[in-house]
Parts: C-alpha cells; sequence; structure tokens
C-alpha cells in the first residue's frame, strides 16, 4: 500500500489480533512499546517502511510469535536479548536496518529458527559459537556487517542449512 504517518499507539488495543502486517509501506516513527500487549500475535511484519529508533525491550513479551520480520528499516541500537524469550520463532528477519552491538548469545535459545537474517547493518563482535544450537535452520545471512574473529567450527553441524551468507565482514582463519 502506500500508507505512511506513524503506527498508531491504539494499536494496542486490537489484544485478539494474531497476525499485524503492516509492511512495504512508508509508515514513519517508532516502533509502538504497546504492540507487546498483543499477546496473541503469531505475525509482526513491518518491514519494508522508514520506522527508526530502537526495536523495543518488551517485543520479548509477544512469546506466541512464529515471525518477526522488522527488515529494511531505520531501526537503530542493539538486538534485544530478550528476543530469546520467542521460544516459538521461526523466521526472524532484521536485515536491512542499522543496528549495532553484538549479536546476542542468547539468540542460540531460538532452536526453532529455520531462518536468521541480520544481514547488512552494522553489527560488531563475533558469530555467537551457540549458533549451532540451532539445528532448524535454514538459512543464516550475517554478511554486510563488521563482524570480526573466526567463523566458530562448530557451523558444521548445522545439517539443515542450505544457505550461509557472511559476506562483508571482518572474519578471519580458514573456512571450517
Amino acid at each position: 500500500n502506500k500508507l505512511s504517518g506513524e503506527i498508531p499507539a491504539e494499536i494496542s488495543l486490537l489484544t485478539a489480533l494474531s497476525s499485524l502486517q503492516l509492511y512495504t509501506n512508508s509508515l514513519t516513527g517508532s516502533i509502538p512499546s504497546g504492540v507487546s500487549e498483543l499477546q496473541q500475535l503469531r505475525e509482526l511484519k513491518f518491514g519494508g517502511n522508514k520506522l527508526s529508533g530502537e526495536i523495543p525491550a518488551n517485543v520479548s513479551l509477544l512469546t506466541a510469535l512464529s515471525v518477526l520480520e522488522l527488515y529494511t528499516n531505520s531501526l537503530t541500537g542493539s538486538i534485544p536479548s530478550g528476543v530469546s524469550a520467542l521460544q516459538q520463532l521461526r523466521y526472524l528477519y532484521l536485515h536491512d536496518n542499522k543496528l549495532s552491538g553484538e549479536i546476542p548469545a542468547e539468540i542460540s535459545l531460538l532452536t526453532a529458527l529455520s531462518s536468521l537474517q541480520l544481514y547488512t547493518n552494522s553489527l560488531t563482535g563475533s558469530i555467537p559459537s551457540g549458533v549451532s544450537e540451532l539445528q532448524q535452520l535454514r538459512e543464516l545471512k550475517f554478511g554486510g556487517n563488521k563482524l570480526s574473529g573466526e567463523i566458530p567450527a562448530n557451523v558444521s553441524l548445522l545439517t539443515a542449512l542450505s544457505v550461509l551468507s557472511l559476506y562483508t565482514n571482518s572474519l578471519t582463519g580458514s573456512i571450517p
């Protein structure tokens, strides 16, 4: 669509929603913190907008989420470590933002993940060795960041992996 303006705070009153899809618009402002009131949400798709600010830490309260798509915005700050509470999450798309800091080690607790896309941000630090715990992972995309260190040898344990994208980082060492 061609929706613009901010996402109204009153969206938090729609407590029966199971899916909120506002992707590919021209929405601005920040993600309303009241979105955490939508306890029935299974899909939250705000990708492809012009949203700014940080990912609200209380997104961790959306424990029924299986899809979290916040890609292609102008989100800043770090990935909240509380995202590890989203045990049903299968798709985590935070790519094409301005996120910084390290990839939280707690991401390894998201064992239902099928696709983890964090590419084209400003993430630093190393690839958490705990990614090997994500046995359902089919896509792991960390390219276009500022990651350093070696590729964890235990990435070979990800036997369901069909896409591994680590381009344009500062990784060192050999390919395990």
